[in-house]
């Protein structure tokens, strides 16, 4: 293998290839040059432990086996991860970019105090919290600012509460399904107040007045479509953020106003 010219290699990318994380740690300890590692949908990878100095960017997306994913890359700049197993980080301290998505960021694996220690540097974060279906649910652990938000008190004190000051180099910010509830409310005011160097600010509601989609027969879930909120200046989008999450919840509300009203009718010729 040395032979083919695998040591020049700077890019790799493994689609659909199946390759098990000791074969994968085997090519980075034979590829000095690498940069780039791509790996999806293998489905025997389990383990997997990327300890590079070269490597700036990784993407691990869908290995539905993968139990462990360990990140030990003083160079890496860019993550993508989707997927279910847990993820650590060992040492990450060039990290700028990075996208997280799937059973990963489940509650009982509280991804948020996992990326507390290289949050400061991060331009730029996607995280896609997955919840299970339940009765209850534990939302403080994905909560960055339990004391702040005066919605949030009542819920139990957690062992551990993550809280940011600023978070002085996010440049986007995308806040995906806002509903208008008074905690979307409060987290999303405090995360641009957080942002003092933000660039963009995306918002991309679940719901607008133009489409009225039920998701769902068994529970008032609704989803509206509606145009995506871009600012490139921080004053100017604070004050339209305000004025389109005022907007939305308004929308919302009438929304619900009007299902609940259509339910009573009907509920009232079925009694009739």
């Amino acid at each position: 293998m040395l032979d083919s010219g695998i040591i020049f290699l700077t890019s790799l990318h493994l689609s659909d290839v199946q390759v098990s994380g000791e074969f994968l740690e085997f090519l980075l300890s034979v590829s000095p040059l690498l940069e780039q590692l791509y790996v999806k949908n293998s489905m025997i990878l389990v383990r997997l432990k990327v300890a590079f100095f070269k490597l700036k960017q990784l993407t691990i997306d869908r290995c539905a086996r993968l139990e462990e994913l360990e990140i030990d890359a003083v160079n890496l700049s860019y993550l993508y991860y989707a997927g279910f197993g847990n993820i650590e980080f060992k040492s990450v301290p060039a990290l700028v970019e990075a996208k997280l998505f799937g059973d990963c960021c489940t509650p009982s694996i509280l991804i948020c105090q996992k990326i507390a220690s290289f949050a400061m540097q991060l331009s730029r974060l996607s995280l896609v919290l997955v919840l299970e279906s339940c009765d209850e649910v534990d939302w403080g652990g994905y909560i960055l600012l339990q004391e702040e938000a005066r919605v949030l008190q009542g819920l139990e004190s957690l062992p551990c509460i993550i809280k940011y000051k600023a978070l002085p180099r996010l440049k986007v910010l995308e806040y995906v399904g806002y509903d208008g509830s008074d905690d979307d409310v409060d987290l999303l005011l405090y995360l641009l107040d957080m942002a003092t160097q933000l660039d963009t600010f995306i918002c991309r509601p679940v719901t607008c007045p133009m489409e009225l989609d039920l998701l769902s027969e068994d529970a008032n879930v609704y989803k509206l479509i509606g145009p995506v909120l871009v600012k490139q200046d921080l004053a100017e989008a604070n004050a339209n953020v305000r004025k389109r999450i005022e907007y939305i919840s308004a929308e919302l509300k009438r929304l619900d106003a009007t299902l609940q009203d259509m339910e009573d009718k009907q509920n009232s010729k079925k009694e009739g």
